[in-house]
């Protein structure tokens, strides 16, 4: 069994991804609401703060597993590396909290609400990379330190690595949606409408990548 110690960074990353299906989950029934033209902006600015918090959450909570996991194989240049992507999305939290509060007290909902779309799918696309990563990071940690079986992990590893795989793929795929979507929105085409669609695929894609960490850190915590 793992010490404390261990198992603290997998049960933090446990409970950030945990957070971010619930943020996700919420994000996609306002963004629903929306498209159902139910108060179509405020639906819009709530789903993008829902959507920035869960932005900054995660990234700091899965930051924080990242620099322990790191710290004793890779250099710091990599290490730096690796989590800015991961920084990336914890500023674009704080912009879209920022954007969403802004549009909910009237400044310009419809211009401020595709900025923040473009802004989550920039941070999708950005981050990719980083939320992969991780997942390697976390196998090579555990096999190393001998605490799990090889056949179990390799077992383990061969199915939540698809599943991460799957949702960075889906994670930049909709990042350049959301941000084609934003731009179009931005110039006047159909904007609460585009808009609304951008945060939806986003709030999606964050509900299956906070699934994907969530499930390769509880297979790393049965184990350890």
């Amino acid at each position: 069994m793992a010490t404390t110690t261990q198992r603290g960074p997998l049960e933090a990353a446990t409970g950030g991804a945990g957070a971010e299906v619930v943020g996700g989950i919420g994000a996609v029934v306002l963004s629903i609401v929306g498209l159902a033209n139910v108060v179509p902006e405020l639906m819009l600015s709530i789903a993008g703060i829902v959507i920035g918090a869960a932005f900054v959450l995660e990234g700091a909570v899965i930051a924080a597993e990242y620099s322990r996991a790191l710290s004793a194989t890779e250099t710091a240049t990599q290490r730096s590396s690796e989590v800015g992507g991961l920084t990336i999305e914890m500023l674009a939290g704080l912009v879209g909290i920022v954007l969403g509060v802004l549009s909910i007290i009237g400044i310009d909902p419809q211009v401020l609400m595709a900025a923040s779309a473009i802004v989550f799918g920039s941070a999708l696309v950005l981050s990719s990379g980083a939320i992969a990563r991780l997942n390697e990071i976390r196998s090579q940690t555990a096999s190393a330190a001998g605490t799990v079986p090889t056949q179990t992990l390799m077992s383990a590893q061969t199915v939540v690595q698809q599943a991460v795989a799957a949702a960075a793929g889906a994670q930049v795929f909709t990042g350049l949606a959301a941000i084609v979507l934003g731009i179009l929105a931005l110039v006047n085409i159909q904007p609460p409408t585009l808009t609304l669609v951008a945060l939806l695929a986003v709030a999606a894609t964050i509900l299956l990548r906070g699934s994907a960490i969530g499930s390769r850190s509880l297979s790393l915590l049965k184990w350890e």
